[in-house]
């Protein structure tokens, strides 16, 4: 491998010495032409050991492109690293189709078995990355009735993450009994699957109407604190994104009236933020 990769960068060094112009060397031997208008190879480059193979690459490189694409692509690893990052991701993606399904538009009308079958498939596939989440639910409540002092903010911090433990159990359990009834085998004493949902979705709702709480409090509470700004407009945009939950959760038990659509809209819109939360926060735009 390694002797390769060298005899491949030699011959790179011997195609470059012979595609350089006379304009472009001086009359002590050394290129004198701009970086950015030259062949790279590894005496020019100044960061060999992040750039790689970009030195055997047989044309023009501009570093300053090739800089900006390796901190994209860190930048996108470091986001698709989180298994939640990537479902909040292929969540905008299943509502942009519910969304898509519902729309009136003669162009996705036609489309539109498509648009449920892929909804279908995204569903399915997402419930894997939340399998066992309720032990990560469990630790971080666990971490956050410790940080607490007064035992009324303990109590409040129990109780959110009690819901939010509950809501991924019931999760994991929708997700095995889809599964059993899919392979036809039957079980006698098991709660059907949209019993299971309702159930999950009354702890999502006790777990967004906290987590509204949560938002409005802190920044109440630090609205004039000036060192903590950024942490404020983070809690501001995470409330934005509970009352989207808010309306979905509403949206599905018919406390208003329900369609694909306006399901669709509210869940787009929690997904985007989703994606941003995980988006690291050095990155964030």
């Amino acid at each position: 491998m390694d002797s390769s990769f060298s005899s491949l960068h030699q011959c790179s060094a011997v195609e470059v010495e012979r595609s350089l112009s006379p304009s472009d060397v001086a009359e002590d031997g050394k290129v004198s032409a701009p970086l950015s208008s030259r062949w790279t190879t590894a005496e020019s480059s100044p960061e060999p050991e992040r750039l790689g193979i970009f030195y055997t690459l047989p044309f023009k490189t501009d570093l300053s492109d090739v800089n900006t694409y390796l901190e994209t692509m860190t930048k996108i690893r470091i986001f698709l690293d989180k298994s939640s990052a990537r479902d909040k991701m292929l969540s905008f993606f299943q509502y942009s189709s519910l969304l898509c399904s519902d729309i009136p538009f003669e162009v996705l009308s036609a489309k539109q078995k498509l648009f449920i079958q892929f909804r279908k498939a995204l569903s399915d596939g997402r419930k894997g990355f939340r399998l066992f989440k309720f032990l990560s639910e469990f630790e971080k409540g666990r971490l956050a009735v410790q940080k607490r002092n007064s035992y009324a903010t303990k109590f409040f911090a129990s109780i959110l993450y009690f819901n939010s433990f509950m809501y991924y159990i019931l999760d994991n359990w929708v997700f095995v009994e889809t599964v059993l009834k899919k392979a036809g085998i039957k079980r006698s004493r098991v709660y059907g699957v949209e019993k299971l949902k309702n159930y999950r979705n009354y702890f999502s709702l006790i777990r967004t109407l906290l987590a509204i709480c949560y938002c409005l409090e802190y920044i109440y509470k630090n609205n004039d604190d000036k060192d903590k700004q950024t942490k404020i407009w983070y809690q501001e945009v995470m409330l934005v994104r509970q009352f989207f939950n808010l309306a979905i959760l509403l949206l599905m038990f018919k406390f208003l009236k329900h369609s694909n659509f306006k399901v669709g809209l509210c869940r787009i819109g929690s997904a985007l933020i989703g994606v941003w939360k995980h988006i690291p926060k050095q990155f964030r735009p």
